[in-house]
């Protein structure tokens, strides 16, 4: 399951709908970012100042690209998915 850090917790009264599942939701591998990947990551990473705001997909380049921008500082990201590495 999904999670993330800091205060996530929802109060009950919050909730409208709730579905119960018989199974766990599908989890897909993610696959390990190639040298192409990484290459173009290397190239998108100095274009992003200090402080910008990102918004990322799943796969192999937003991987990189997360990767890649290590040492950027007060990074915000907007996403409707992210992958592990945010």
């Amino acid at each position: 399951m999904p999670w993330t850090h800091g205060d996530t917790a929802i109060e009950p009264a919050a909730i409208d709908l709730l579905v119960p599942a018989a199974v766990p939701p599908i989890e897909l591998p993610a696959r390990l970012a190639g040298r192409i990947d990484r290459a173009i990551a290397d190239h998108v990473a100095p274009l992003i100042p200090d402080r910008a705001t990102i918004e990322l997909g799943l796969g192999a380049i937003p991987q990189a690209v997360t990767r890649a921008l290590g040492r950027k500082q007060r990074i915000g990201v907007h996403s409707g998915a992210t992958g592990s590495p945010i």
